[in-house]
């Protein structure tokens, strides 16, 4: 004998609820940022390139589309190549910030960084289901602190050619000469 299952209105609307939920989040793009710890600690003047890695969870064959906006600590942050990424499903992509602290800034100051990436576009691969994706984001916040007594100073970037390069052209032009004077003979 079959018992019948006598639920009243409310544990339907659960049940319901429940299996709705289950079925759209099949269809949902899940995103995830990591990569730069809460707080950065930076000393005036330092300039830091930190990567920020946008995981697409989604387990299709579909790719979703970002860029990325910083929303907070314009001043302080920018986006170091592009700000766009497509991400293939199970994938991940990372984006690099350049972040500076100005020269004048006060030790204990706090600079907000907010970084969101907004979806452009989703594309389907598969059996005409529709996804969604939203909008994800790190922040963060740069701490100045004071610069440690054992970080050397930047030297600046020496241009021209390197002496092992004109080492290696006098070598062989002694060579050349000497094959030149060996062949006369």
């Amino acid at each position: 004998m079959i018992k019948k299952f006598n639920l009243n209105a409310w544990n339907r609307m659960i049940v319901l609820t429940g299996i709705f939920s289950i079925i759209i989040s099949s269809f949902v793009s899940a995103l995830a940022v990591g990569g730069i710890e809460n707080e950065v600690l930076m000393y005036p003047g330092q300039i830091l390139q930190r990567g920020l890695s946008i995981q697409n969870l989604l387990a299709g064959d579909g790719a979703v589309s970002l860029e990325g906006k910083i929303e907070k600590g314009i001043g302080t942050a920018s986006f170091s190549g592009s700000n766009k990424v497509s991400i293939p499903a199970g994938d991940y992509a990372d984006i690099y910030l350049t972040l500076e602290v100005p020269a004048n800034a006060v030790m204990g100051t706090k600079y907000l960084v907010k970084v969101v990436f907004y979806p452009t576009s989703v594309e389907e691969k598969g059996a005409g289901s529709v996804q969604y994706a939203i909008a994800v984001g790190k922040e963060f916040n740069i701490v100045v602190v004071e610069k440690p007594a054992n970080v050397p100073a930047v030297e600046a970037k020496k241009t021209g050619i390197s002496i092992w390069i004109w080492v290696l052209a006098i070598i062989v032009i002694i060579v050349i000469v000497w094959w030149i004077l060996k062949k006369k003979k």
